[in-house]
């Protein structure tokens, strides 16, 4: 009996192993790395652009060492057209013999001109995909975004990786799928996006990217550009900032004194007094001084008081330009005014909300800053301030 018994549960136990009979071998992979969506110049639809990773020999050395050996392309970009993202998905299938991956896209790039038309129905395939992971990284790109996964960088093996090891020195937004998902779904429907550019040295053919400002979209659409300084000022309000070098400049060549931010920490306070809607930003600085060309002594309160003064008016500054854009100039609320205002004052956003793109504008905005200079140095006097007296 116990031998019927033993039989029968071994039987069980072969039903619940599947096996892998639904396997997919890595070398039957096409390993994307990067995504570019542009607008179809020809029709409505758009051009997905992948560039596909190549495994090769050649792509590798050992011990460092690559000799003289030519090496092969680390990547190929492969374009297709379609009504759609399902359908270039589809067309981009055809035009290679591996199964296209989507897991390993670091980063989605849309051209300029598809943001300025409508995201609406990339971001709608790219969310509902299960291919593309959350952490992939989000830019909009100057020009077309083939173009941008074409290029050929100088330091980094291919585009994708330099555009992510950018976006890790957080010197920029650093915006990811899972996070673009999160702002979608905020009640101002606006948000802001890296922008990218190229530019060929001249003496190098090889073409460089960099991170210029940012892309402000409002209901998916592209409505304004953020230079670098006031995208600066957006990361500070929006609380964003990760490191930061603040240049104070005392005129009439007086020199200059340079602070390491090393921690920060700003929020939005939302204020409703009868019809009047104001927000005040709160910001917390830490820093450091590492450069001082001045005649200050750092070690003296009163010094230290004068610089703390002069970074909290460029801080005031940079905030205030980018509310002055958003409210008069773009009109887009990807500042998070909205979701300040909806989570304080649930019962009065039902009539706010639905009038809020005429109410932003008039949002009255303060500033307040609390700078603390952690770290002055031991050099009392600066070297200017010793040249200064040996000359007289």
């Amino acid at each position: 009996m116990k031998t019927y018994l033993r039989l029968g549960l071994l039987c069980l136990t072969l039903v619940c192993l599947t096996g892998c009979w639904d396997r997919m071998e890595v070398n039957d992979l096409g390993i994307i790395t990067a995504i570019g969506v542009d607008k179809n110049q020809d029709n409505e639809g758009v051009v997905v652009s992948v560039q596909v990773f190549v495994p090769s020999s050649n792509n590798t050395s050992i011990g460092g060492m690559e000799g003289n050996k030519a090496k092969s392309p680390v990547s190929i970009v492969v374009s297709a057209a379609g009504v759609n993202m399902s359908d270039a998905n589809q067309r981009l299938q055809e035009k290679l013999s591996r199964k296209l991956f989507w897991g390993h896209a670091s980063t989605i790039v849309f051209g300029e001109e598809l943001a300025r038309y409508s995201l609406e129905d990339p971001l709608a395939f790219l969310r509902r995909h299960p291919g593309p992971r959350g952490r992939s990284l989000i830019f909009v790109c100057q020009g077309n975004a083939v173009d941008m996964l074409s290029a050929n960088p100088v330091l980094e093996r291919d585009t994708s990786e330099e555009l992510r090891e950018m976006s890790n020195l957080h010197t920029g937004l650093y915006v990811t799928l899972l996070k673009l998902h999160n702002l979608l779904e905020s009640d101002s429907k606006s948000y802001a996006l890296p922008y990218t550019k190229m530019y060929t040295s001249q003496k190098q053919k090889n073409k460089a990217i960099y991170v210029y400002g940012s892309a402000l979209l409002k209901k998916n659409q592209m409505v304004g550009l953020l230079d670098d300084s006031s995208t600066r000022g957006f990361m500070w309000l929006t609380n964003t900032i990760k490191s930061a070098l603040i240049t104070v400049d005392f005129n009439q060549n007086q020199g200059k004194v340079s602070v390491d931010v090393f921690h920060s920490h700003s929020s939005i306070e939302p204020f409703i007094e009868g019809e009047n809607l104001s927000v005040k930003v709160k910001t917390l600085i830490e820093c450091n001084v590492v450069e001082n060309t001045t005649k200050l002594n750092m070690l003296e309160e009163k010094s230290a008081n004068i610089v703390e003064s002069k970074i909290a008016k460029i801080l005031e500054e940079r905030i205030l330009s980018v509310v002055t854009q958003s409210q008069n100039e773009f009109h887009v609320d990807a500042l998070g005014f909205a979701t300040a205002f909806h989570r304080k004052y649930p019962q009065q956003w039902k009539i706010l909300g639905p009038k809020w793109d005429t109410l932003f504008p008039q949002i009255i905005v303060s500033v307040e800053t609390d700078i603390n200079l952690e770290r002055t140095g031991f050099i009392e006097d600066p070297i200017s301030k010793k040249m200064g007296s040996k000359e007289e």
